[in-house]
């Protein structure tokens, strides 16, 4: 069979192309089968629902949580107020470094160590935040 040929091609004018023995058939469609089939219908069969049975924890696990919850009570008042400003104290110390530090005679004996004091106040308020109830 001769290869495909272009709708217009000057061999056949206006002719249908046709199939090579080299072609894949890929986007021929059978004569009598519709590409898609009708509107509704399904060609696959429905997959069956399997009820699966509820889940029941044992019993020590809900009573563990229960517990869990009778111990864990609010926070006192002072934490939020320590915890906000630590923070807060953290980032001065970190900021007043940046602006004085070399006019104030005990943070130019700190040194380097001027960040740790203001990431570890900041850090420790934020620990601190976690475990606010």
């Amino acid at each position: 069979m001769p290869p495909l040929r272009p709708v217009g091609d000057a061999a056949g004018a206006g002719a249908a192309p046709v199939a090579s023995s080299q072609s894949l058939g890929w986007g021929a469609v059978p004569a009598g089968v519709t590409a898609r089939p009708p509107e509704g219908e399904r060609r696959l069969p429905k997959s069956k629902v399997r009820k699966k049975s509820v889940y029941t924890p044992p019993e020590g696990v809900l009573q563990s949580r229960a517990a869990q919850a009778r111990v864990a009570q609010p926070s006192p008042r002072w934490y939020a107020p320590l915890m906000v400003a630590l923070m807060v104290i953290g980032l001065l110390w970190i900021v007043v470094y940046y602006v004085a530090g070399d006019r104030i005679p005990f943070m130019v004996t700190l040194g380097p160590w001027n960040f740790a004091i203001g990431f570890g106040a900041m850090v420790a308020g934020l620990v601190m935040s976690m475990r606010w109830r």
